[in-house]
C-alpha cells in the first residue's frame, strides 16, 4: 500500500512537471507566432507602399493580391494550427492510456505480490514454528548425547587412573617388603665397617677441602703479587717519563736563553 501511494505521488509530480513544460512551451510557440505575424505584416506593408510609390496606376490591382495573399496565409496558419493541436491532443490521449495501463498494470501488480507475500507469510510462519519445533529437539537430543558422552568418558578416565593408583600403590608395597626382606637378609657384623668406612670418607672430604682453601688462597696472593709488579712498574715508567719532560723543557729554555743573549 504505501509503494502504490508513493508511486502515484510520484506520477502526480511527472504530470504536473509535464503540463507546466507543455504551458511553456505554448507560450512561447504563441510568442514567436505573433512575431513572425507582426513581421510579415510590416513586411506586406513595406512591399505595398514600394509598390505604391513605383507604380500608381496597379493600385487596386495589388491591394486586390495582397488582400487575397494575406487571407490564403491565415487560413493556410489556422489549419497549420488546428492539425498541431489534434497531434498533441492525440499524443496526449495516447500517454495518458499508456500511463493509466501502466498504473493498472502496477496496481495489479502490487496486489499480486501484496498476496503472494501474505500467502507466503502465512505458509512460512507454519513451516517455520514447526522448523523451529524440530530444530530444537534435535538441538535437545544432541546435547543430551554429548552430556552422556562426556560422562562416559571422565568415568572411564576415573577408572583407569585408579587403576594405574593402585598398581603404583602395589608395586611401591612390593618395593618396599623386597628392600625390608634384604635389610634383614643382610649380616648385622657389617654395621662396623660402614661406620669406618663413613669416618674415612669424611676425612678424605675435609682433607680435600683443606687443600683447595690452600690451593685458592694461593692463586689469591699471587694474583695480588702480580697487580702490585704491574702497578709498580707503571710507576716507574710514569716517573721516567715526567723526568725525561722535565730535562727536554729545562733543555729547551736554556737553548731559547742563549739564543736570545746572542741576539
Amino acid at each position: 500500500v504505501h509503494a502504490a501511494i508513493t508511486i502515484q505521488r510520484a506520477y502526480r509530480r511527472y504530470k504536473e512537471k509535464k503540463e507546466e513544460k507543455r504551458n511553456s512551451a505554448k507560450v512561447a510557440q504563441q510568442k514567436n507566432l505573433a512575431l513572425k505575424s507582426q513581421k510579415s505584416k510590416q513586411d506586406l506593408a513595406r512591399k505595398s507602399s514600394n509598390i505604391s510609390q513605383s507604380k500608381p496606376v496597379a493600385k487596386k490591382q495589388k491591394f486586390e493580391d495582397i488582400v487575397h495573399a494575406a487571407i490564403t496565409i491565415q487560413r493556410a496558419y489556422r489549419s497549420y494550427k488546428k492539425k498541431k493541436e489534434e497531434k498533441r491532443n492525440s499524443a496526449k490521449l495516447a500517454q495518458q492510456k499508456k500511463l493509466t495501463i501502466k498504473s493498472q498494470k502496477s496496481r495489479q501488480d502490487l496486489t499480486r505480490k501484496s498476496q503472494n507475500i501474505s500467502q507466503s507469510k502465512s505458509v512460512t510462519k507454519k513451516q517455520k514454528f514447526g522448523d523451529i519445533v524440530h530444530a530444537a529437539i534435535t538441538i535437545q537430543r544432541a546435547y543430551r548425547r554429548y552430556k552422556e558422552k562426556k560422562e562416559e568418558k571422565r568415568n572411564s578416565a576415573k577408572v583407569a587412573q585408579q587403576k594405574n593408583l593402585a598398581l603404583k600403590s602395589q608395586k611401591s608395597k612390593q618395593d618396599l617388603a623386597r628392600k625390608s626382606s634384604n635389610i634383614s637378609q643382610s649380616k648385622p657384623v657389617a654395621k662396623k665397617q660402614k661406620f669406618e668406612d663413613i669416618v674415612h670418607a669424611a676425612i678424605t672430604i675435609q682433607r680435600a677441602y683443606r687443600s683447595y682453601k690452600k690451593k685458592k688462597e694461593e692463586k689469591r696472593n699471587s694474583a695480588k703479587l702480580a697487580q702490585q709488579k704491574k702497578l709498580t712498574i707503571k710507576s716507574q715508567k710514569s716517573r721516567q717519563d715526567l723526568t725525561r719532560k722535565s730535562q727536554n723543557i729545562s733543555q729547551s729554555k736554556s737553548v731559547t736563553k742563549k739564543q736570545k743573549f746572542g741576539d
